[in-house]
């Protein structure tokens, strides 16, 4: 929830500047708590009522309420496999294991169901997929590939979303048509090389894990995993952002000092700080680079 609250934040300033119009997008693109983020836009819900939603911990419309999706919480995460022949897999296909995925696969499957995930995106877009382009991604577990769900997939957007947020360790991987999902993270949390590969010329990427830190294992678990994964997000962004086109246009909007403090060292499925970031994203500029 934290990376939803940091998103909705930094769009309620892009468009306080200027710099962001919801109705001009014509692509979004979606991961984990992205998805969630870019569903909630095609359901016409604007930065502001995003906050509002996620502030207060409810939706209502129309004398219909929800509340938003619990969140799992495992303050260690006992060491387990929950795919054990995922790397023997890949290099039985002689394809290189995605560093994401062979983490992901050491730690046992989480203990929740995303089925209130689902719930509260299908009660929200009224079961319909944005009239914008929206792409969600996944992981496909067997195959080790990721999955982008749109409108045509078969599926309603609930169960994209709920696939794309199936955090390992802490959320049960989605099931759907017979294949396992898990959070489109374990393979990239920014999907810049999808975006560029769509054809897009003028890209905005908000990406709250992004920058490099330090590991501290004595942390403990679920934030050296936190650590670990935002450094290889920035490296395996810096490397595609090297190869841009001339003529692709990036913006890279990134947490500022205090608000990565709050993303850094915690789990970024850490209700407690929800609040505090919401207050210190407000209140602070978000980092912006401009690429071309």
């Amino acid at each position: 929830m934290l990376g939803a609250a940091w998103i909705a934040s930094s769009l309620n300033f892009l468009e306080s500047k200027n710099l962001w119009k919801q109705e001009n997008d014509d692509l979004r693109i979606g991961t984990s708590a992205g998805s969630l983020i870019a569903s909630l836009l095609g359901g016409g819900l604007n930065p502001s009522e995003l906050i509002k939603i996620l502030s207060t911990g409810r939706f209502h419309n129309e004398g219909s309420e929800i509340n938003l999706p619990s969140v799992p919480s495992r303050e260690k995460i006992p060491f387990g496999p929950s795919d054990s022949s995922y790397l023997l897999r890949s290099l039985l296909k002689g394809r290189a294991p995605h560093l994401g995925i062979l983490v992901a696969s050491l730690f046992p499957e989480g203990e929740q169901s995303t089925s209130q995930v689902e719930e509260f995106v299908n009660m929200v877009v009224n079961n319909k997929w944005s009239s914008t382009t929206t792409w969600i991604v996944a992981t496909e577990v067997s195959s080790g590939k990721r999955k982008i769900f749109t409108d045509k997939s078969g599926v309603n957007p609930g169960q994209a979303v709920a696939a794309s947020c199936a955090v390992p360790a802490l959320y049960l991987p989605v099931t759907i048509n017979s294949k396992k999902y898990i959070d489109g993270g374990a393979i990239s949390c920014h999907n810049l090389d999808v975006a560029v590969s769509s054809g897009a010329k003028n890209i905005t990427l908000l990406s709250p894990i992004s920058g490099y830190t330090k590991i501290n294992f004595k942390s403990g678990i679920n934030r050296a995993l936190n650590q670990f994964t935002r450094n290889t997000e920035q490296f395996s962004m810096d490397q595609i952002v090297r190869k841009l086109p001339l003529d692709i246009n990036l913006r890279v909007i990134s947490p500022g000092k205090e608000s990565r403090k709050i993303l850094s060292s915690s789990s970024l499925m850490n209700s407690e700080k929800l609040s505090e970031l919401l207050v210190v994203a407000a209140n602070e500029v978000p980092e912006i680079k401009e690429v071309f």
